[in-house]
C-alpha cells in the first residue's frame, strides 16, 4: 500500500517571448503551447490522482498524504511584457491544482492534499 504520494510538475517551455500579446495570432501555435504546458500536466495529475491519489488519501490517516509540487514562478501572478504565454500557462496550472486541493478538502478534510 502506498502511504504517501508526491507529484512534481515542472515547466515545459517559455513560449514565444519575442511577441507582444496582441501578436500571438496563430491559433495552432497557441494550441500546441497550451497542450504542452497546461493540458498535459493537468490531465496527467488528474489521472494519477484518480487512479492512485484518492486511494492514498482515503486509506491514510496522515495529514497531507498527497503533495503536489508545481515548479512555478512569480509569472503565475505577475504580468510580464511579452511573456503572456508563459504567465497565462503558469496561472492556469496553479489554479487547476488549487481547485483540486479545495475539492479534496471538501471531500476528505482540510489537509488531505497539499499543493505547493
Amino acid at each position: 500500500m502506498i502511504k504517501r504520494l508526491y507529484l512534481i510538475n515542472g515547466a515545459a517551455d517559455m513560449g514565444d517571448i519575442t511577441k507582444y500579446t496582441w501578436q500571438n495570432t496563430n491559433s495552432q501555435e497557441l494550441l500546441k503551447f497550451y497542450q504542452r504546458n497546461v493540458v498535459t500536466p493537468c490531465v496527467l495529475t488528474s489521472v494519477v490522482m484518480d487512479k492512485i491519489g484518492m486511494d492514498v488519501i482515503r486509506q491514510s490517516n496522515a495529514m497531507q498524504s498527497v503533495c503536489i509540487v508545481n515548479v512555478s514562478s512569480m509569472a503565475a501572478i505577475t504580468p510580464i511584457a511579452t511573456w503572456s504565454q508563459h504567465c497565462s500557462a503558469k496561472a492556469a496550472k496553479e489554479m487547476w491544482h488549487r481547485c483540486m486541493a479545495e475539492e479534496s478538502a471538501t471531500q476528505f478534510g482540510a489537509h488531505s492534499l497539499k499543493v505547493l
